[in-house]
């Protein structure tokens, strides 16, 4: 469950779900938790006071998708979370953990257009490139002896059909 801490100062006003998961506070408050804010602070965010590392923080995939492993390094007090800023990467195994740990998501396949998306993984972005799928064509062709064809671009003449 969620732990506030000590909370607020003074009232909270509004609160609001930000892309990445965090939710802001906002109020007349001068510190969250003990730690100084005027009057906004990040909830459910990763630990400030303790560094990380994420790696890789680039990654490509094929039309066809697949998995992708991130890994972190923290120190074994340090807290993390993992999350998706696009519906089709989905986060399978490692959406928080503290100190070093590993961050396991899926690139859905697609075809179209080149498309690329985020994780954000301890804080950091991580950006995952899905590159553009081919296009199946289809060509009528008539050959020397009179037959006509269809050619496959995916196939290279493997599928070719001859027809009268």
């Amino acid at each position: 469950g969620f732990d506030p801490g000590s909370g607020a100062s003074s009232a909270v006003y509004a609160l609001a779900l930000q892309a990445d998961g965090r939710l802001v506070a906002g109020g007349v408050f001068a510190s969250f938790a003990g730690a100084p804010r005027a009057g906004v602070a990040r909830l459910l965010g990763d630990d400030p006071g303790c560094a990380s590392a994420v790696a890789p923080t680039t990654a490509s995939f094929s039309a066809l998708g697949g998995e992708g492993v991130v890994t972190v390094t923290a120190a074994g007090d340090c807290t993390w979370r993992a999350v998706s800023n696009v519906p089709w990467i989905t986060i399978l195994s490692g959406a928080t953990g503290s100190g070093n740990g590993a961050v396991t998501y899926r690139v859905a396949a697609h075809r179209g257009r080149q498309r690329s998306g985020t994780l954000t993984v301890s804080g950091r972005a991580v950006t995952i490139t899905q590159a553009v799928s081919a296009q199946e064509t289809l060509g009528l062709f008539r050959r020397a002896d009179g037959f006509f064809y269809l050619r496959n671009s995916l196939t290279s003449g493997v599928a070719d059909t001859a027809f009268f």
